[in-house]
């Protein structure tokens, strides 16, 4: 008795010392990420190009057959008529459509809040994004992270919007490099269950300066 007594205090700090493993916090649901990536494929077999092959660790040139504007907005809408996110409204907590260009509006209900995603990978390196604190009370958290075709996803930035009483906190810019051919998302969330807020974003795209 006295043995097995041991044994199982000996499993119970064995087990206790083991650290808890915790969600990236980067990473999106694995049938969304999948199902996202499969579209992507058939729009680029559609247009001709050749769908390249995942591979471990490296990463993918972006289609030369999209790489113009008209070719890649076409493709962007092409992914917005398969993906089956609904109309881009405030209330929707999503995943939103990017908008790159237009002021898109967006709430926090307690932890809750929306997630805006690139319907397609980027075309432009750079992206410059600007949220407006517009009302509400709290502090409201922003995470952005990238991914590329091969699974990898990596953080881009995390801050926060503050919000007081009957007023509203500063506008916060920030910008992001290193995106071409990646997808982007970022998802706003109240650091509280007592965080109500709204929101403006604006996503603008900036090609590489020519070499």
């Amino acid at each position: 008795m006295k043995m097995l007594c041991i044994a199982a205090l000996a499993a119970s700090v064995f087990a206790t010392s083991i650290p808890e493993a915790k969600a990236d916090p980067c990473d999106p649901p694995g049938v969304e990420a999948a199902e996202f990536w499969a579209r992507w494929a058939k729009v680029v077999s559609a247009a001709g190009c050749a769908v390249a092959k995942a591979k471990s660790g490296k990463s993918f040139s972006f289609p030369a057959c999209l790489d113009k504007a008209d070719a890649y907005e076409s493709a962007i809408a092409e992914m917005m008529k398969t993906a089956h996110q609904g109309k881009d409204d405030s209330s929707r907590y999503g995943p939103r459509h990017v908008r790159f260009g237009d002021s898109q509006r967006g709430k926090v209900s307690g932890t809750d809040g929306p997630i805006f995603r690139t319907a397609a990978p980027m075309r432009a390196d750079k992206l410059d994004v600007t949220l407006s604190p517009t009302a509400g009370e709290g502090k409201v958290e922003v995470l952005l992270c990238k991914e590329s075709q091969d699974g990898k996803r990596s953080k881009l930035g995390q801050f926060v919007l503050e919000y007081g009483k009957g007023k509203t906190g500063d506008i916060v810019s920030k910008r992001f490099t290193g995106l071409k051919n990646h997808v982007v998302r970022m998802k706003v969330r109240g650091a509280s269950k007592e965080t109500t807020a709204e929101f403006s974003v604006l996503f603008e795209a900036k090609a590489a300066a020519a070499k």
